[in-house]
């Protein structure tokens, strides 16, 4: 028992489990980067319907990510807790993921029948992303026991996670989207986004069967392991004092506040490429890349930031620099001091977006 307690883990194992975070990246980033354009400038649905899709899977996740983790953690199979769920949350995810830029033909005839497809759609790739991420992260607490070898590890997630979207999401507007003409921009074209999906896909299978096959000498047998006894009415129990735990929902709040603006800035900032500042592919990539150096820098920082000045005055401080970034961005484009067309709007654009 002592030496499963302290066992570590070595930087090439810590490598392998953290290329399942290549799927991980891809899907998630490129879904709240381009999502958005492709509903409405693609396939012309309005942005209140695009809206209402996105809302109704994330409110899902609430419910199904605690519900997941309590079916992985008391789960007895030969194959272990995880692995199962890997590989079947995984698969599904990437197929999900697919489909959502390869809608039929049939269903784009009918805006009520494409309607109801993207939500069914939705609603199954986050229950896929589900089944594979809640596992996925356990796994890497197995992997890692200690304090040093999880901080690690973590870092290293982070670093494969910034390098797929700025190979990924961030390249996709030279690789998928390039202007031909003057009389349609790239992203209102479908096939764009079909070609995206289906090269982001293939990358996604592949990274998570590899980590499956990687990490195959951690599926431990748990028909014979203590999991404890939770049973699914103490597991219901559980949930409510934490729900009405005060912090908890001051906490929830601040994370739920946190995760919307990363999102509507994910998506939003696409627009003002394309509609405000009407950048070229390259313009593109070298803004949304900024963004991930930025988030990189940020990453090296925030250690150093929160031994400082603790977890909540690093907050403060990362929050700060990103609201005043983005504040003098908005005045010197809204006052017309920078004007979209030139070189240096573009170089200060990306540089303050990168805050």
């Amino acid at each position: 028992m002592t030496n499963k307690q302290t066992r570590t883990c070595s930087t090439s194992n810590m490598i392998g489990y953290a290329t399942g975070d290549i799927a991980n990246s891809l899907t998630m980033n490129s879904f709240a980067a381009f999502i958005m354009l492709f509903y409405t400038k693609a396939l012309g649905i309005s942005p209140v319907w695009a809206g209402i899709i996105m809302a109704s899977s994330t409110f899902w996740d609430a419910i199904s990510d605690p519900i997941m983790g309590y079916i992985s953690d008391n789960t007895r199979s030969k194959y272990g807790r995880r692995h199962p769920y890997m590989l079947f949350g995984g698969v599904l995810m990437v197929v999900a993921f697919f489909c959502f830029w390869a809608v039929p033909g049939p269903f784009m005839a009918n805006k009520a029948l494409m309607i109801g497809y993207l939500m069914v759609v939705n609603l199954l790739f986050r229950t896929a992303y589900t089944v594979f991420i809640v596992p996925y992260g356990a796994l890497g607490f197995e992997i890692c026991q200690d304090y040093t070898g999880r901080t690690k590890l973590q870092s290293i997630k982070t670093i494969v996670i910034m390098l797929a979207n700025l190979l990924g999401p961030a390249m996709a507007w030279v690789l998928f989207f390039p202007e031909v003409d003057d009389t349609s921009r790239a992203a209102s074209v479908p096939s764009n986004y079909f070609w995206m999906g289906t090269v982001f896909s293939i990358v996604s299978l592949v990274s998570i069967l590899f980590m499956l096959f990687y990490t195959r000498k951690e599926m431990r047998d748990s028909r014979t392991m203590e999991l404890g006894d939770v049973s699914v009415k103490d597991f219901f129990v559980d949930m409510k004092e934490i729900v009405t735990d005060r912090y908890f929902i001051w906490v929830f709040l601040y994370g739920f506040a946190v995760l919307i603006g990363i999102i509507l800035v994910a998506s939003f900032q696409m627009y003002v490429y394309e509609d405000f500042m009407k950048l070229e592919p390259v313009q593109k990539t070298f803004t949304h890349g900024g963004t991930m150096v930025g988030m990189m820098l940020g990453a090296f920082f925030a250690a150093g930031f929160a031994k400082r000045y603790d977890k909540k005055g690093a907050v403060y401080i990362g929050g700060f620099v990103s609201i005043a970034g983005g504040v003098l961005l908005a005045t010197l484009f809204l006052s017309g001091v920078l004007k979209p067309g030139h070189a240096l709007s573009v170089i200060i654009f990306a540089l303050l977006n990168s805050l």
